[in-house]
């Protein structure tokens, strides 16, 4: 048991330091290289423009935690990669007080993480407030990975994202390098929220979009839409491998179970949700 309180701010500096020591231009613990130096920074930051600083610390992050699974992964252990889930949590709100806007759209975000929500709820959260603000990652999930995973694509490598940025209007002018950052970072994400598996080749495995975290997304698409039938058919859940069918049967299937009422009537269609603004249904998922 901890006598005194973590200190959340030296905690995510350590990590940083770390983070950066143990990459292959320094110490070659994990296989990035510069990705928390200022190459690093400078090529992300033309395709995370907003959020360029969180996509370099947390690419990191995951190729330390792997590496550490590899090495040293007893049962039980806590080490600086493999923390309880509450301290995880903790630490992605510092990032996102410095990174988001957690007194803006964000702001559910930060109370969902303060309030202790569960991780494999929040993630998928995370990365579409991601993409509303990165146009890079709102059109490679929305776009080119839905896209693969529809064409019944079963590998990708770093090479086929790269190819894929190739084409992409916002990376036609980067270096190399850059390309090679963006691609690793782009597939990494995927990773984190779960939609892709493996290392150097990543699978499309199986996914699933958590109840509470649809229905949050519900609540952020009617902010934004307005209207039943355009949030069942906003491209924003290719993201979770979701097309309006799918939607659609999703919100018939709750509204069995009265989490919220959806009425059809011909062309017409009536959704009523369990809470009047994305930041209410965050409350109730934490109350």
């Amino acid at each position: 048991m901890l006598s005194a309180p973590l200190d959340f701010d030296r905690l995510l500096k350590l990590r940083l330091v770390v983070a950066r020591f143990g990459e292959m231009d320094l110490a070659k613990w994990w296989n990035t290289r510069g990705q928390l130096g200022r190459v690093g920074g400078l090529a992300l930051r033309r395709g995370f423009p907003r959020t360029h600083r969180f996509a370099q610390a947390q690419s990191v992050f995951a190729a330390a935690a792997h590496r550490c699974r590899e090495v040293f992964d007893p049962p039980g252990c806590v080490t600086l990669w493999g923390l309880p889930e509450a301290i995880e949590l903790e630490i992605v709100v510092k990032v996102l007080r410095a990174r988001y806007e957690p007194d803006g759209a964000d702001r559910p975000l930060v109370r969902l993480a303060k309030g202790g929500c569960r991780i494999e709820e929040w993630r998928p959260l995370l990365l579409w407030h991601l993409a509303r603000q990165e146009f890079l990652v709102r059109d490679f999930f929305q776009g080119w990975l839905y896209e693969q995973f529809v064409a019944g694509t079963y590998q990708l490598r770093q090479d086929d994202v790269r190819s894929y940025l190739a084409s992409a209007t916002a990376a036609r002018a980067w270096k190399e390098s850059t390309v090679k950052r963006a691609a690793s970072g782009l597939l990494q994400t995927a990773s984190d929220v779960g939609l892709l598996a493996g290392r150097s080749t990543r699978e499309f495995g199986p996914f699933h979009l958590p109840e509470n975290s649809f229905l949050y997304l519900l609540h952020a698409l009617w902010a934004l839409e307005g209207t039943a039938l355009r949030v069942i058919a906003a491209r924003d859940w290719r993201m979770f491998r979701l097309d309006p069918q799918a939607v659609e049967q999703e919100i018939l299937r709750l509204h069995q179970f009265r989490r919220l009422d959806y009425q059809v009537a011909g062309s017409l269609a009536q959704l009523a949700l369990p809470s009047s603004t994305p930041l209410g249904f965050a409350e109730r998922m934490v109350a």
